[in-house]
């Protein structure tokens, strides 16, 4: 999934949002910045976290906030 967004990234940035910071979590994070720097490494992984399992209207806000942001 990295490898595909920074493909069509046309700024060089990526907006992640993450639910809850555990370790299972980390390591997804991890391999998709892994995989956005093997076709782009200089590519900015911009990572931020709802900080619960499930909330679509914080996660909408926090995507809305991450597409304004560049």
């Amino acid at each position: 999934a990295g490898m595909l967004a920074a493909g069509a990234s046309k700024t060089g940035k990526i907006g992640v949002v993450g639910s809850i910071p555990i370790p299972e979590i980390l390591s997804k994070v991890n391999a998709f910045t892994l995989g956005a720097q093997s076709i782009n490494p200089s590519i900015r992984i911009r990572l931020r976290w709802a900080d619960d399992w499930y909330n679509p209207n914080l996660e909408s806000a926090i995507t809305e906030m991450l597409f304004s942001d560049g």
